[in-house]
């Protein structure tokens, strides 16, 4: 099936906010951070305790996929669904994942065991009960929206650096770029967060 005729991958506002509206606890926190910081399934399942932080506001985290650092400024709907889901936090079965973010109150993580992705799995049942989501959406769909809103602040190497996307060989621009500015960040995910949650977007 050609890309045209699977139709875009990406939440429209409307079903964003759909999924939101009937996501448990640790499935809205998990989604927002989709929607916030463009993460995918790995970095939800393996997402330290020691990259958030909570009182500033901010993401600091590797992507586990390229190794590029990421800082993300998080936002307020992002901080208060994170604080909840450590507030009900249970305690590991494996006392290696000691240092993991998501740990559910049976002890279990979000991280992939070879067979299935916890996260993915998490995500299909509430896009299930928001009835107003096309079929054919997954939890990675999240970061294709986060691209594609994100583009709209015009500033595609804030984007990218959020994405934690390796530069191609010819882009020298990127070899040279040694950081990204806190403002220009924020812009991103203010764009994002004035998209979805303004009433008129």
């Amino acid at each position: 099936m050609n890309r045209a005729a699977r139709g875009l991958r990406m939440f429209e506002r409307e079903e964003l906010l759909a999924v939101l509206n009937v996501a448990c606890p640790i499935t809205k926190a998990i989604v927002l951070l989709g929607a916030n910081c463009g993460l995918g399934n790995s970095d939800v399942g393996h997402l330290p305790l020691k990259a958030v932080d909570l009182e500033r506001g901010w993401l600091t985290y590797p992507r586990p996929k390229t190794g590029i650092d990421r800082k993300i400024p998080l936002w307020p709907e992002t901080i208060a669904a994170l604080r909840t889901v450590l507030a009900c936090k249970g305690k590991p079965n494996n006392p290696e994942h000691n240092g993991l973010f998501f740990v559910s109150t049976m002890g279990s993580t979000f991280q992939p065991d070879g067979r299935s992705y916890w996260v993915a799995e998490a995500i299909k049942a509430v896009l299930i009960k928001a009835n107003k989501v096309r079929s054919g959406l997954s939890f990675y769909a999240l970061r294709h929206t986060f691209q594609t809103i994100g583009e709209g602040i015009r500033d595609l190497a804030a984007v990218q650096a959020i994405m934690g996307h390796t530069a191609s060989g010819n882009d020298m621009s990127a070899t040279y770029r040694e950081r990204v500015d806190d403002d220009r960040l924020k812009a991103v995910v203010d764009h994002i967060h004035d998209w979805l949650f303004s009433k008129n977007p």
